[in-house]
């Protein structure tokens, strides 16, 4: 396997230059490549150029990039490589930036979702030299790649019980406990939004609970929305409204991901999930518009609209969660309006809090 190193610079200097085997000739390179060693600037310099003859990947950065920068350069560094490799780190300047986070943005920018291509295409192996330390990122891009897994899967094959084979999968091998309630259960404890979203699906309702560390001091609550499919119910939605709403279970996802990877790294801290599933479909036993339903804390609530699904589904999770677990915190994942994409755009999320801290 080839070595590939990766040299973090800021400038190009004497002691750039001094690593190539003919100045005038790396000079013309970047010129030719428009390589000005400014911030985020990077280049793949083949091996013939260097005295030590190892290919190498300029990365121009300093120490005002922040994490997210710094992870998104790291992906962007992983699409120059084109052949399986050994990576190894060096500095062209004194630094102390931490490069953690381009290296998962490196390891992230791997990611392809082939479940239904027929062809496989040609994976770059990549691996890193002993002295890089990854094992957070394996555990960071693990969760990561589990949501993704997930989030692309078609609602024809991403059933409620699908879901939950993946999450026992996911959390084999840690201490986090599952508990797996059906809709028999649902039923007797009143869970009216949760029942009334899914009774017009096939597919019965479920919610699930994890649990991790549970005598740690400081406990949080995740809370997930887990529509596995939305189509609006009888309030349907467009077609092209309904291409990506396979989905609308990220939130759901996104949680047990997180538990996960608290676990994994064995945090001081608590975590517990709640994740309901369900599917928004319309049929004869969907709910209608103006169909009354009665929530887990005894209030009732008239749907006008059966698209408004997930705050329905959540208000009962909120409320058990509330009634069953005094966490310090509670964070509520969820798709829940494409609202949030006409404020924001895709690259933020949108957080509703009441502590402004």
């Amino acid at each position: 396997m080839r070595e590939l190193n990766i040299l973090f610079v800021n400038s190009i200097d004497e002691n750039l230059i001094a690593n190539f085997k003919d100045s005038e000739q790396i000079n013309d390179y970047f010129e030719i490549h428009k390589f000005k060693a400014n911030k985020k600037d990077i280049i793949l310099v083949p091996k013939h150029y260097f005295k030590k003859e190892t290919d190498t990947i300029l990365v121009s950065i300093d120490n005002s990039l922040n994490k997210f920068e710094l992870c998104e350069i790291g992906s962007k560094v992983r699409k120059l490589i084109p052949f399986d490799c050994i990576i190894s780190y060096h500095f062209g300047f004194k630094t102390e930036i931490d490069v953690q986070e381009f290296t998962l943005g490196l390891i992230l920018s791997g990611y392809k979702f082939e479940k239904y291509v027929e062809a496989d295409s040609k994976e770059i192996n990549i691996q890193f030299d002993k002295s890089i330390d990854i094992d957070e990122q394996k555990f960071i891009k693990d969760s990561i790649y589990f949501v993704r897994d997930l989030v692309n899967l078609p609602a024809l094959d991403k059933t409620p019980d699908y879901f939950i084979n993946e999450v026992k999968e996911l959390i084999s091998n840690e201490q986090i406990k599952l508990t797996i309630f059906d809709k028999k259960w649902l039923l007797k404890e009143n869970f009216g939004g949760v029942i009334g979203v899914s009774q017009g699906s096939s597919k019965d309702p479920y919610f699930l609970v994890g649990e991790y560390n549970t005598d740690a001091d400081f406990q949080i609550a995740l809370i997930g929305k887990g529509v596995l499919f939305d189509s609006g119910g009888l309030s349907l939605k467009s077609p092209s409204g309904m291409e990506t709403m396979k989905t609308d279970m990220a939130g759901a996802a996104t949680a047990w991901a997180v538990i996960k990877l608290v676990a994994s790294l064995g945090l001081d801290l608590g975590v517990k999930v709640y994740t309901p599933l369900v599917e928004n479909m319309p049929s004869s036993t969907a709910i209608r518009p103006g169909d009354v339903l009665k929530m887990r804390n005894g209030k009732t609530v008239e749907v006008l609209n059966t698209d408004a699904e997930g705050r329905l589904v959540l208000a009962d999770a909120l409320t058990y969660t509330e009634e069953k677990f005094k966490p310090k915190f509670i964070i509520d994942l969820a798709t829940l309006t494409g609202a949030i994409i006409v404020s924001l755009g895709s690259e933020y999320a949108g957080l509703f809090s009441n502590d402004d801290k």
